[in-house]
């Protein structure tokens, strides 16, 4: 009876070794698994990190291009008008009347597309130089007249 203890006692025991074995192999397993999907959680949020921050560049580069566009065909060449007796000095508009009562009345009336109110003309009294805005303009007649 004493020796079926005994190998009794040894198979637990054994089995008990196995057992220690297979819990440390899963164990070990299970640690690898978690390092390699918090790398791969990593390497994810960079990944989408890049993603806005390319998704940013280009929305800011289409606005930008978009501007550019809505700049130039603002400012399309006109013919050269000869100039005219008695015409005055500054023929722009006042200041009130640019683009703010043009974009309050679009966005008030409902206008899309349209434009409410044609832009300023800036021409050089002199020479009627058409300039894009009222600086180019001040800079060109500061030449023009010496």
């Amino acid at each position: 009876m004493i020796y079926l203890y005994i190998e009794i006692k040894c198979v637990c025991v054994c089995q008990a070794e196995i057992y220690k074995t297979d819990f440390l192999a899963e164990r070990e397993a299970r640690e690898k698994l978690n390092q390699r999907k918090e790398e791969l959680q990593d390497q994810l949020n960079t990944a989408l990190a890049e993603m806005e921050r390319l998704k940013q560049e280009g929305t800011s580069r289409a606005r930008m291009e978009e501007m550019q566009q809505r700049h130039l065909e603002d400012f399309i060449p006109r013919p050269q008008i000869p100039p005219q007796p008695g015409v005055a000095f500054n023929t722009a508009p006042p200041p009130s009347s640019f683009r703010s009562v043009g974009l309050a009345a679009g966005v008030a009336g409902g206008v899309s597309g349209g434009r409410a109110e044609e832009l300023p003309d800036y021409r050089c009294p002199k020479c009627q130089y058409q300039a894009p805005d009222m600086d180019t303009l001040q800079i060109h007649v500061m030449d023009c007249i010496q």
